[in-house]
């Protein structure tokens, strides 16, 4: 039995989404989150340190040992001693990965038979040497393996291991400062590796603006100093100046514990007190991850930047992932209620939200500084259940649990004998179609009041409402049945409602809801989308979009926005239908796998402010969405074997993943009654595990 095409199978079938490189967004919000508890790693409280390799892996030390990760699983090795790992640097050449632990340093590698084993590098020590405490940096720099203790540096090179110290020192810190290895004393003074041992540097030699937490090349030119209660600092030929950001007082008092480089420039700095903190390259604050959205705890003591611009942080208790590389941000207007988002709407270049709450408001901008974006006021009168934001005229209408309101500045003010308003249709700027719980008002503003009138005659809850292009309004109730009530019956204030049936839709029996796409009615039947005729009522097959979404999984949202593009939602995947520029339109699809099963249900929307920038109401919260660059930053998953295993009653690797270049193992040829394998697939720095799975083929 071959196993290259059930791995080629499952591989095709674990490609079923794609991920996308980030644009021009706002950064509202922040980027999303991905927590790794106690219970998920099967590992310890703390994280100390994170590498990652060539083959796929990121690596964790941690309370309990070396702990691996694939994209799917997590695996821990432990040391002979079983202690705690400090700190770990990656051989990608030799396929090693080094640890520093208590009193013990070595490293593990994968044997012939692709099991991954430990070499103890310190027990070859001389025995007067082996006496040191906790390997707190393991640096793996052109002039070896360096590991630091509290009172030695030891260097591991061509197979050789030897101290750098022949007497009793303090030592804080190591690091490649820009093109030189540079140690720190307890005494502040700085050392340079010359190729043999440390000597002390001959220009700025003492660093005395506090101890160093972290090391940070920018460029050739800019090598910053982090400082664990003094803030940061940059080398000159003229010494160690401030290196000022927009907020130095913060971090002088939340405690830089470690630092790193992003892809793009920009700094990520782990805290003490406050989490995770993204410096810009104008040294201004742009993203503040802490507890209070989403990470687990304050306490970050390792940080690192995957390959593909993500964030790894270690913390005091649990492993997080955030996702820089998302297009989504995520965003509680409502703070810790972290309520349902149902609606948002920019009127006067505020951002207006939506929620089970109420209604919220923040200035609309491309940038927020830090604390600007998290900065929303709660709208006065506007508690309970936000259904609908609408603008109409020169005024924003706010449809809500108890009844219409129009919004001015900071307050929300109630249109007199409205109650549970769901939609609004403009008829005019002063005369309004409202659907509400029991049917249909009529508003119109006369003598500086709006006045309210029920339109006689129809009592059915009228949420789903489309203006056809006679002025007729369209109703749509899921149990009852389609509406149609004619512009001349709105101008009585009285209606007989028509009420549409199969007979008047070519027979085709068709579902209680109505979309309007492309100044049409759209329905649905159970197997196909029609374009309505509002006069004829005969239904013509809308072929365009049908081609692209399976209406037999069950369609639960269809919204046309301002670039024409359709959005669209059924119980098996949610994404955007792209129009492209052709004589017949024709429309480009992109499935939007991280809105599944987020949307609240049946109150889907979307509100597009630009091609850079959607705001997306979500059962929890909302979601900034950047299209741009969702659409035209495509890159494929990157999904590879780890692991196969011939299962028995003595379980056997036939194969590990060990070289960076192989994607998937040669033939394996099994005989009839070896028939039960399991396959292991994992994924680079894609934090959602439910997009990989364990498959077993028996």
């Amino acid at each position: 039995m071959k196993l290259t095409n059930i791995i080629r199978d499952c591989i095709i079938l674990m490609l079923y989404f794609n991920t996308f490189v980030c644009s021009q967004p706002s950064n509202i919000g922040h980027p999303p989150v991905f927590n790794y508890t106690k219970k998920d790693t099967k590992a310890g409280t703390q994280t100390w340190a994170i590498a990652e390799d060539n083959l796929g892996y990121t690596w964790f030390g941690n309370n309990a040992g070396l702990v691996k990760f694939d994209g799917y699983r997590w695996e821990i090795f432990s040391l002979p001693n079983n202690t705690v790992v400090r700190s770990l640097n990656c051989d990608t050449i030799n396929q090693r990965v080094y640890v520093g632990s208590q009193g013990e340093f070595g490293y593990f590698s994968f044997a012939e038979n692709g099991k991954f084993l430990y070499k103890s590098i310190s027990q070859s020590l001389p025995s007067g040497t082996r006496l040191f405490g906790e390997v707190w940096q393991t640096l793996n720099t052109n002039y070896g393996m360096f590991f630091r203790t509290d009172h030695q540096v030891f260097r591991y090179y061509n197979g050789t291991i030897r101290p750098l110290f022949d007497e009793y020192v303090y030592l804080n810190f190591i690091a490649e400062w820009g093109s030189e290895i540079v140690l720190q004393d307890s005494n502040n003074k700085l050392y340079y590796f010359d190729g043999a041992r440390f000597q002390l540097r001959p220009t700025n030699s003492v660093f005395d603006k506090g101890k160093i937490s972290s090391v940070i090349n920018l460029n050739d030119q800019t090598t910053i100093i982090t400082t664990l209660y003094n803030g940061i600092f940059q080398e000159t030929k003229n010494g160690f100046l401030q290196w000022h950001t927009s907020n130095d007082q913060f971090f002088k008092k939340n405690v830089i514990y470690c630092g790193t480089r992003l892809d793009d420039g920009k700094v990520a700095l782990g805290t003490s007190y406050e989490g995770v903190i993204i410096l810009n390259k104008n040294r201004e604050i742009e993203n503040h991850i802490n507890k209070s959205i989403q990470l687990q705890n304050n306490t970050v003591l390792s940080i690192f930047n995957t390959n593909s611009g993500n964030i790894w942080a270690g913390l005091d208790n649990g492993i997080d992932l955030v996702q820089r590389d998302s297009y989504f941000r995520i965003f509680y207007p409502d703070d810790d209620l972290q309520g349902t988002g149902y609606t948002a709407e920019i009127f006067e270049n505020e951002l207006y939200l939506g929620t089970n709450t109420g209604l919220y408001k923040i200035p609309w901008q491309t940038f927020y500084s830090h604390g600007q974006n998290n900065k929303f006021k709660y709208i006065e009168h506007s508690k309970g259940q936000v259904w609908k934001l609408q603008k109409i005229g020169k005024r924003l209408w706010m449809a809500h649990h108890e009844g219409a309101f129009t919004i001015a500045g900071k307050i929300a003010q109630k249109v007199k004998g409205t109650t549970g308003v769901w939609k609004f249709i403009e008829k005019g700027e002063n005369d309004i179609i409202a659907g509400f719980y029991e049917g249909l008002i009529q508003l119109k503003y006369q003598n500086n009041l709006w006045h309210a009138k029920n339109i006689e005659g129809f009592e059915e809850s009228s949420r789903f409402l489309i203006n056809d292009k006679d002025d007729n309004i369209w109703v749509s109730h899921p149990y009852r049945g389609l509406y149609k009530i004619l512009k001349e019956e709105l101008q009585l204030q009285k209606t007989k409602a028509f009420k549409l049936n199969s007979n008047y839709s070519n027979g085709i029996k068709i579902n209680n809801y109505i979309f309007p796409i492309d100044q049409s009615i759209v329905v649905f039947s159970a197997d196909n989308l029609y374009k309505l005729n509002s006069n004829s009522y005969n239904i013509k097959k809308y072929s365009e979009i049908q081609d692209h979404i399976d209406v037999q999984k069950g369609l639960k949202f269809l919204e046309e926005d301002s670039y024409k593009n359709i959005w669209y939602a059924t119980t098996e995947e949610t994404g955007i239908l792209v129009p492209q520029r052709q004589f017949n339109t024709k429309y480009q699809k992109y499935i939007v796998n991280e809105l599944n099963n987020r949307l609240p249900e049946t109150f889907q929307s979307v509100l597009t402010i630009d091609k850079y920038n959607a705001i997306i109401p979500t059962e929890r919260g909302f979601l900034h969405f950047n299209p741009e660059g969702y659409m035209n930053g495509t890159k494929p998953l990157n999904l590879y074997v780890s692991k196969i295993v011939l299962k028995s009653h003595l379980d056997s690797t036939l194969y590990s993943k060990t070289k960076a270049d192989v994607l998937q193992p040669e033939d394996i040829i099994l005989t009839h009654d070896q028939n039960k394998i399991e396959i292991n697939l994992a994924v680079i720095n894609h934090p959602n595990k439910q997009l990989v799975n364990t498959v077993t083929d028996q």
